[in-house]
């Protein structure tokens, strides 16, 4: 009897092994679905030409308004649907929503956004249409994305030694 109960112990467990590979699968395939829903979103709305960016940006010369809709659409999408979204305790993995809870507006949030404006100003690209870009083989693609992760890599340390002693000092 012992060998009957190891066998359906076993078998319990090959079970409960395939139903977590099943989800894995499920969320890697819908994660992967998601991103080329997005990449295709930034080469058929050009955010990933930096002439288009940098021409949005430039209001004084050759002003191309067209990235605006295509902000307006992305907010507009998520205005209409992110309550509904939010409403459910789970996502549709049965995962729960990692949402900020931290209301605080410190100066991260305003010198952050300052410094990603002023990278994206000056190169015409932010790290996702950088990374759908480095299929054009463009060298300054790639050293923009070189120094895209250069600067992560360096961030913890600058962190550590300047930025928390701002956090104390504020």
């Amino acid at each position: 009897i012992k060998w009957l109960l190891n066998i359906a112990l076993f078998e319990e467990t090959r079970i409960m092994a395939s139903q977590d590979t099943l989800k894995t699968i499920k969320v890697n395939a819908m994660t992967y679905l998601s991103g080329l829903i997005f990449g295709f979103g930034l080469i058929i709305s050009g955010m990933t030409l930096p002439s288009k960016v940098l021409n949005f940006l430039d209001i004084t010369r050759n002003w191309d308004p067209s990235l605006g809709l295509v902000m307006g659409g992305a907010l507009g999408l998520n205005l209409l649907l992110f309550p509904q979204i939010l409403s459910r305790e789970l996502s549709i993995f049965k995962n729960p929503f990692g949402v900020p809870t931290n209301r605080k507006i410190d100066w991260r949030v305003v010198v952050g956004p300052m410094i990603f404006g002023a990278g994206w100003g000056l190169a015409g690209l932010c790290p996702a249409p950088a990374l759908v870009s480095l299929t054009t083989f463009a060298p300054a693609v790639f050293v923009f994305c070189g120094a895209l992760v250069a600067a992560m890599l360096m961030f913890p340390a600058i962190d550590k030694a300047v930025f928390k002693r701002l956090d104390r000092k504020l």
